[in-house]
């Protein structure tokens, strides 16, 4: 089944949601295939936005990857304290 990504525009002027459909929609259209993004009709304007909003997400993940591995240290030592030094 292809699955689509458009650019709907959000409440705020000027910001837009990316939303995956089962069905193409006129104008800014990606098509998503195994992989990555296959390109259809889209606007640089578009693609500007959906590259930032990546960007965006990349960053995010990259944040909480982070954090993430201070948590697990934090844990780590917690519990090497709490069984004082004996693992």
């Amino acid at each position: 089944m292809a699955r689509f990504l458009h650019m709907q525009p959000g409440k705020t002027e000027g910001k837009y949601i990316p939303v995956i459909t089962n069905q193409r929609v006129d104008g800014q259209c990606w098509e998503l295939e195994e992989g990555g993004i296959t390109h259809d009709t889209v606007t640089p304007a578009a693609e500007v936005r959906l590259q930032s909003q990546l960007n965006s997400i990349q960053e995010a993940q990259a944040s909480m990857q982070e954090s993430q591995a201070i948590t697990d240290q934090a844990v780590q030592d917690l519990i090497i304290t709490t069984m004082g030094g004996a693992v």
